[in-house]
């Protein structure tokens, strides 16, 4: 959430035009300059940290709440069957990945979240 209220202080705390970010959130300007997920950044610019940034990073309030309430209902239990270490694990490779499918399959499209 912390990283949610920067993306707004960084869009003046103002959301977009509904038309232009439906999620609630920031320009896709400042979601690109905190870190999202730019394929021709990442392979020509050399800026390889955007395969993991993304994972921190929400288009909007409407997409943090929904991913809040998957924690809830699924990452607290899955925390707690196997464990702090392995949920980590399994969230930074998968979100990895997310990210790197999403730049090889749809490279001119700018996202966010941890599924790329």
């Amino acid at each position: 959430t912390l990283v949610m209220v920067v993306e707004l202080q960084q869009n003046d705390f103002k959301f977009e035009e509904f038309s232009v970010n439906p999620t609630l959130g920031p320009s896709v300007e400042v979601l690109v300059r905190m870190g999202a997920k730019e394929t021709s950044l990442i392979i020509d610019e050399g800026e390889w940290y955007r395969l993991f940034t993304p994972m921190i990073l929400h288009a909007g309030i409407i997409h943090l709440v929904f991913n809040m309430l998957g924690l809830i209902n699924i990452g607290f239990p899955a925390e707690r069957e196997f464990g702090a270490l392995k949920i980590g694990i399994i969230y930074v490779l998968s979100g990895f990945m997310g990210v790197l499918f999403s730049a090889i399959f749809v490279p001119q499209t700018v996202s966010v979240g941890a599924s790329g």
